[in-house]
C-alpha cells in the first residue's frame, strides 16, 4: 500500500508546466515554475547526494525510481529497477485513470486560429495557409523547459506513426540553440524558432502546449502543461481526426 501511495504521489508530482515571460526586451528572461520535488534531497545507494539535473535525467530514462521512509520525508534514495520492478510499476500505472489537462486559453477547442508563417531551422518557409486540408499538430516548447524535453521521446513516436500529419514545433529558442540541442536530442517535429513573439501574440504563458488542428483549420485538442493523461488524448485525438474526410 505504502507503494502505491508513494506512486501516485510521484505521478502527480511529475504533471507539472512551465511558464515563460519576457521580463525586457533585452534580456528575454526565461521563468520556469520549479516542482517541490526539485527541493528533495536524493542520495544513491551509497549515500552521496545526486543532484537534480542529474537523478532526474535519469528518472526520465524509466530505468529508476525513487523511495522514502515516508511521504513527507525530505530525503529520498534513487533506486535502479530490474526488469521486475519496472512490470510491476507499469502495471500499477496503467490502472491509473489518465488526467486530462485543461485546454490552453490561447486555442479554445472548436475554434479557427489564424496561424503565423514562419521559416524553420533549416531555412525552409513554414506557410500555414498551404498546409489547409491536412492535420497539423503543434508543440509550443523552449529548451529550459523540463516538462517540455521529458515528453520529446513520446513525441517522436507520435511522427513516426502518423506520416500523413504534419508536425511542428514553435520554439522560443534561437536558431543555433535548436540545432545544437537537436544534435543532442532528436526531436523529429520541424522546428520554427525564435518565436516568442508570436507565442506573446497568441497568449501561450504555459509550456509546453499541445495543438490538434483537424483539415478544416477547426482546433481539436489543446492542453498547457505537461502530465500522463496529457499525451494520452493528443495520441487519441490524431488518431480520431486523422480518420475523417
Amino acid at each position: 500500500m505504502r507503494k502505491i501511495v508513494l506512486l501516485i504521489t510521484l505521478t502527480f508530482a511529475s504533471i507539472i508546466s512551465a511558464e515563460a515571460q519576457e521580463q525586457t526586451a533585452v534580456s528575454k528572461t526565461v521563468v520556469v515554475r520549479s516542482s517541490s520535488m526539485e527541493q528533495k534531497i536524493v542520495k544513491d545507494s551509497t549515500g552521496a547526494i545526486v543532484p537534480y539535473a542529474q537523478w532526474h535525467q535519469m528518472m526520465i530514462s524509466g530505468g529508476y525510481t525513487l523511495r522514502s521512509k515516508g511521504i513527507n520525508s525530505d530525503t529520498m534514495t534513487l533506486v535502479k529497477m530490474n526488469a521486475e520492478d519496472i512490470a510491476r510499476r507499469n502495471n500499477m500505472r496503467s490502472r491509473l485513470p489518465a488526467v486530462m489537462l485543461p485546454p490552453s486559453p490561447a486555442f479554445p477547442i472548436g475554434e479557427k486560429k489564424e496561424l503565423f508563417s514562419a521559416k524553420d531551422v533549416d531555412g525552409n518557409k513554414v506557410d500555414f495557409k498551404a498546409l489547409a486540408g491536412k492535420v497539423i499538430v503543434l508543440n509550443f516548447w523552449f529548451i529550459a523547459c523540463e516538462p517540455c524535453k521529458q515528453e520529446i521521446p513520446e513525441l517522436n513516436k507520435l511522427v513516426a506513426n502518423n506520416p500523413d500529419v504534419v508536425f511542428i514545433g514553435i520554439g522560443l529558442d534561437l536558431k543555433y540553440e535548436i540545432k545544437d540541442f537537436l544534435k543532442v536530442t532528436p526531436f523529429n517535429y520541424r522546428q520554427i524558432y525564435d518565436a516568442r513573439e508570436d507565442c506573446n501574440r497568441y497568449g501561450i504563458n504555459s509550456y509546453p502546449t499541445n495543438v490538434v488542428i483537424d483539415k478544416k483549420g477547426v482546433t481539436r485538442y489543446s492542453s498547457s502543461g505537461f502530465g500522463g493523461g496529457s499525451l494520452t488524448y493528443l495520441k487519441k485525438t490524431i488518431e480520431e481526426v486523422t480518420a475523417e474526410n
